[in-house]
């Protein structure tokens, strides 16, 4: 049972000053937006797979994946 007489009385604390949790932490320059299509079930599970395997099962391994990706292809294409 909890001791009434332990509990402090007045206003509660502050609440502690927090940073942005929506903000990119990575300090990226340039905006980002959602690139948003639809693809074949099985072909969304090999990249996802591929991409975890790659990319160590780390968080944001989709991302870093397909940047690479993309950045093949603009050099193949040049």
């Amino acid at each position: 049972m909890t001791d009434l007489a332990k509990l402090r009385k007045g206003p509660p604390p502050s609440p502690a000053a927090a940073s942005d949790v929506l903000a990119d932490p990575r300090g990226s320059a340039e905006e980002t937006k959602p690139l948003q299509f639809r693809l074949p079930a099985s072909v969304v599970r090999e990249f996802n797979r591929l991409a975890a395997v790659e990319g160590d099962y780390s968080h944001g391994a989709k991302k870093q994946l397909f940047l690479r990706m993309w950045e093949n292809y603009r050099r193949v294409r040049q």
